[in-house]
């Protein structure tokens, strides 16, 4: 018996000394620069004319790491790289994820949003494509969505067939492309993304947005909440998710997030 006490007083004399060292080295990863993987989404993650990354979700994300007290490395890839690399421990976070039960197996979420993502349908200007508001008949609809993105209550209805076809395409370009060639009927992508795009092409006057049925209003078929995720295989403590939550909801409580967005309309 005494000899098992001597030998628990010596384990607990080994990890009150190994407890300043962790801490240390836990806080020392927190002070690293925070690694973020997104995409190239302009006006929301772009280079500007002089090489520098910029855009709406750029600074938003920047904010976020100077109220962290952190650096912030900010790397654009393609979305599906984006995912999987953060989902492996490649990065410490993603933005800006929208949360499905797959995701959340392989990374922590905050408790509020970053931003969110209002997605509707593009068609070729002089076409007529019609669609119900129930979103049900659709079976005779091509459309075309980003490739490894999720559309909230529209992921069903393409994950089912319940349209005609489904082109998953990598960039905004390729859909455009495809739409215009009418090798698709729709392309559901994030309006404010899309514009910028369109506009960059010279291909604005080419493109509709199908308004609301009975109205005269942009249909926005999905004003779906998007996060900035960290990665399970990078962060240990869950519990940091509660300061990142804090600062997001302070920079939109103070209208920080609302003046950056605001600059990229």
């Amino acid at each position: 018996m005494c000899y098992f006490c001597k030998n628990s007083q010596h384990i607990w004399r080994s990890l009150l000394l190994l407890f300043p060292v962790l801490i240390l080295l836990y806080g020392n990863l927190l002070a690293q620069p925070l690694k973020v993987m997104t995409a190239i989404d302009p006006p929301l993650v772009y280079y500007d004319e002089e090489g520098k990354l910029t855009g709406a979700t750029v600074e938003l994300l920047r904010e976020v790491a100077r109220r962290l007290k952190r650096e912030i490395s900010i790397i654009p890839v393609p979305w599906k790289r984006a995912l999987h690399l953060t989902k492996y421990g490649r990065s410490d976070a993603i933005c800006c994820a929208g949360i499905n039960e797959e995701r959340l197996k392989h990374f922590y979420f905050p408790d509020i949003n970053i931003t969110s993502e209002e997605n509707v349908f593009f068609v070729k200007k002089g076409r007529t494509i019609k669609i119900n508001e129930d979103l049900k008949d659709v079976s005779d609809i091509r459309i075309s969505v980003m490739l490894g993105y999720i559309y909230d209550r529209l992921q069903g209805a393409i994950d089912n067939d319940q349209f005609k076809s489904v082109q998953r395409l990598p960039t905004i370009e390729q859909n455009i492309k495809v739409l215009l060639a009418e090798r698709t009927d729709i392309f559901i992508g994030n309006k404010i993304v899309v514009i910028h795009i369109l506009k960059r092409m010279g291909l604005y006057d080419k493109v509709n947005i199908l308004e609301r049925p009975g109205t005269e209003e942009d249909w926005i078929i999905t004003n779906w909440p998007v996060y900035l995720a960290f990665s399970k295989k990078v962060l240990k403590d869950p519990s940091y998710m509660e300061k990142v939550s804090q600062i997001i909801k302070a920079m939109k409580e103070d209208g920080t997030s609302r003046r950056i967005l605001r600059k990229y309309e």
